[in-house]
């Protein structure tokens, strides 16, 4: 729950943005929130198949047995991270915290998730990867949350 609220775009002690690409056949969402010192910063990345995660409909295209290559994958996370250090002097020795949620069956699997975190060696992350049955779109296969501070 305080991640709900600190997190809301109608809190005004942060600043805002909504970014997004496509990577691969999948597209890429961001939310961003940092404090006016960039002091601290948060990212929700939410990663998903076919149509866009703020489409109601669901994709019609038949989904790739693997959604994201290694390399698509490494370049999700590249692109949440950078967003998350994003005004920060580099190379920085801020920690950040990540969470990857993983929907079981559709997406990366853990294993292939530390791979690429591994191979992003210039940031230090602490990650938790969960594995869940259902994010909150059905497009949707992989969400990150990240906060550094």
């Amino acid at each position: 729950l305080e991640w709900q609220v600190w997190a809301h775009r109608g809190n005004s002690r942060f600043e805002y943005e909504e970014t997004g690409c496509v990577i691969g056949d999948c597209r890429v969402s961001l939310r961003r929130r940092w404090n006016y010192e960039n002091s601290v910063a948060a990212v929700v990345c939410n990663v998903a198949s076919g149509s866009s995660a703020s489409n109601p409909s669901l994709s019609q295209t038949r989904p790739r047995e693997e959604p994201l290559t290694e390399v698509e994958l490494k370049a999700v996370l590249e692109y949440t991270l950078v967003r998350l250090y994003r005004g920060e002097p580099q190379p920085t020795s801020r920690v950040c915290a990540l969470r990857a949620l993983r929907r079981v069956g559709h997406g990366p699997t853990s294993a292939a998730i530390d791979s690429a975190l591994a191979q992003l060696a210039e940031y230090q992350v602490v990650s938790t990867i969960l594995p869940v049955c259902q994010l909150n779109h059905p497009n949707i296969f992989l969400s990150l949350w990240a906060l550094r501070h």
